[in-house]
């Protein structure tokens, strides 16, 4: 009998130790900065890079974070201080999910009037990627709700639509 490989596939993330660790759109410190991570943040890993780890945050662009001031847990060293669940209240996971809409229209406006696509259509969407992980973050963080569980809540929110 033959099992995918993916049920077995260890899940791992990335939790910060400090707040104000910057979040960039590359390995290196000279990088645009994203926005900052705060302490015990997860994200999900991508992989690594000299000293920083690819993390996953809302746009599916490549995202870094220094090593230093970050570790790189397996799925089950989470503990429940990590706060890995949705929240439990319907209404807030549908205010999240409207709020994150908002986010991406206005991360799309902004680009748009800063960098008209008609002038350079792949500088407009490298720079709405990052305000759209910029403002989403920010949503997250209103509400104390993990980054890393994005995904599982825009599936959940999409019901609302």
């Amino acid at each position: 009998m033959l099992l995918s490989t993916s049920l077995f596939a260890t899940e791992y993330y990335i939790v910060l130790h400090h707040s104000g660790v910057n979040i960039r759109t590359g390995p290196d410190f000279s990088r645009v900065i994203i926005g900052e991570a705060s302490k015990s943040e997860l994200y999900h890993y991508r992989g690594e890079e000299g000293d920083f780890y690819e993390i996953q945050m809302f746009t599916d662009e490549p995202r870094y974070i220094s090593k230093s001031l970050t570790s790189k847990l397996a799925e089950p060293q989470l503990v429940s201080g990590h706060r890995m669940h949705l929240p439990e209240s319907e209404a807030v996971i549908g205010d999240m999910y409207e709020r994150i809409t908002k986010a991406k229209e206005r991360a799309r406006r902004e680009s748009e009037e800063i960098i008209p696509s008609a002038l350079d259509a792949e500088k407009n969407k490298a720079y709405q990627t990052i305000l759209e992980d910029r403002y989403i973050l920010q949503v997250f963080r209103n509400r104390e709700v993990q980054p890393a569980l994005y995904h599982e809540l825009m599936e959940h929110g999409s019901a609302y639509e």
